[in-house]
């Protein structure tokens, strides 16, 4: 189940009305997981006769623990009448609520009430679909590895040896941001990692300065616009296979978006998928009752063009989570509410929208070059070719300087050169001198490519 409400209700043995401070905290041991990620505390000031009621979120088929106590700075003989436990809510049938990178709409998941359908009485869930996408995600490749071996100072017992893996990362921000790393199946994890607590990771700015330091449970920093970032992992242990395993370990960048991105829940894939007036929303014919045994689809449009940061590219990921449970407690904003159940959610960021002249990525738009520039550089080529066939050399180099001075690398320019100087040389008598300046010629016309390929092979790259 997804929540659990506790009613606990006392009364005190006195005649006059006594407020009492008790906690109530929950906890359930989930196999691969800190207990701080299932554990809850309450603080809360109870009367007599009071009924105080709490939600909480759960794992499926994990044993639930409830401790509810009085706080010792609240002295006093107080009882208990009862604690009461109902178990109930929404979960969410489906493989995956992963979106494939370019996709303009999710997948289908379903939305099932799982409760025992013979159950009296047959007690409904409200549904309150809603997604949220609040950061994104780039992966980084280390850019070197140093494995070494400790000095004494850091040997174990009987005289074991600790080695220590250091992986360098680089990045830059293209805003400021809060930033958090994380390090896939290291992070979160101590107790049950051959590890103990790796990898402690530091980071440094363009200036070499430390901007702050992390350890197996990082926070997020906030980090200041700009490139030259630096970041430096450090692993050890005794058994260096371990650590040659983790040369290629990827470090996660999670970046707090400037502002969250909400998308909009539809019944139908078409819906999502075209917009249709089928969504979720106040006035809409949505019915958001659930009963046991019930089960609904439910499908997310993709983020909106203007919400994506123009900073994400091809690879990167939003993500976020979903909730499908509707509760009065909702506030404190995304992510901070531990009272209903939340789902993960990663829609991968596909190529960049081709826009208008074909060009897709930032390099390709500053390359590209107005349609009306290459139909003038033609127009200049067919001139020049039709005052070399005439034969009309002198305003033909008038021609060409002009040209040239224009784009100096179009090929087309420099290749009609090359024919006005083989024409040059046919009519020149003398055979040393024709071939001298047949020779000059093609020397001159190489050497101009040659300046041209190291930026070509670039721009090629770039592409």
């Amino acid at each position: 189940m997804n929540f659990a409400n506790h009613f606990p209700s006392s009364h005190n043995e006195g005649k006059a009305p006594i407020i009492r401070r008790f906690v109530i905290q929950t906890v359930q041991t989930v196999k691969e997981r800190s207990p701080n990620d299932t554990r809850l505390t309450f603080y809360d000031s109870v009367a007599a006769g009071m009924v105080l009621c709490k939600q909480i979120c759960v794992e499926d088929e994990q044993t639930l623990e409830i401790c509810v106590s009085q706080l010792w700075s609240s002295p006093g003989t107080t009882v208990v009448d009862k604690v009461r436990v109902i178990f109930g809510g929404l979960d969410v049938y489906s493989n995956s609520l992963n979106v494939g990178a370019g996709s303009l709409c999710s997948d289908r998941f379903d939305i099932i009430n799982r409760l025992k359908t013979n159950s009296t009485p047959r007690t409904p869930c409200l549904c309150d679909p809603k997604a949220v996408l609040t950061h994104l995600e780039r992966s980084l490749a280390p850019t070197s590895t140093i494995l070494k071996a400790l000095g004494e100072r850091d040997r174990l017992p009987n005289n074991r040896q600790i080695y220590e893996l250091i992986l360098t990362y680089n990045f830059s921000l293209a805003e400021t941001a809060e930033l958090k790393i994380h390090f896939p199946g290291l992070s979160g994890h101590v107790y049950e990692s051959a590890l103990e607590g790796g990898p402690f990771h530091m980071i440094f700015d363009s200036n070499k300065k430390l901007c702050f330091t992390a350890d197996c449970y990082p926070s997020a920093k906030k980090l200041e616009k700009g490139k030259g970032y630096v970041l430096r992992a450090a692993i050890r242990h005794e058994n260096t296979s371990y650590l040659d395993e983790l040369k290629n370990l990827s470090a996660i960048l999670r970046i707090k978006l400037a502002s969250d991105v909400s998308l909009e829940c539809f019944s139908t894939q078409q819906g999502a998928l075209l917009g249709l007036a089928d969504k979720k929303t106040k006035n809409s014919s949505w019915n958001d009752v659930l009963f046991p045994g019930e089960k609904r689809p439910l499908y997310f449009s993709a983020p909106k063009r203007g919400s994506i940061p123009k900073h994400a590219v091809a690879g990167d990921s939003l993500v976020g989570s979903v909730t499908i449970d509707k509760t009065p407690n909702r506030g404190g904003g995304p992510g901070t509410d531990r009272s209903v159940k939340r789902y993960s959610l990663r829609w991968e960021v596909g190529p960049a929208l081709v826009r208008d002249g074909g060009a897709s990525t930032p390099a390709q738009r500053k390359d590209k070059k107005p349609a009306g520039d290459h139909v003038k550089y033609k127009a200049q080529l067919d001139e020049l070719r039709t005052l070399l066939k005439d034969r009309q050399f002198g305003e033909f180099d008038e021609k060409y300087r002009v040209a040239v001075g224009q784009k100096p690398d179009y090929v087309p320019f420099l290749s009609i050169r090359l024919e006005r100087l083989e024409e040059a040389a046919k009519d020149n008598p003398n055979p040393d001198v024709s071939s001298n300046m047949q020779m000059g010629s093609l020397v001159f016309f190489f050497a101009r490519i040659a300046q041209q390929l190291p930026q070509r092979l670039a721009l090629d790259s770039v592409r």
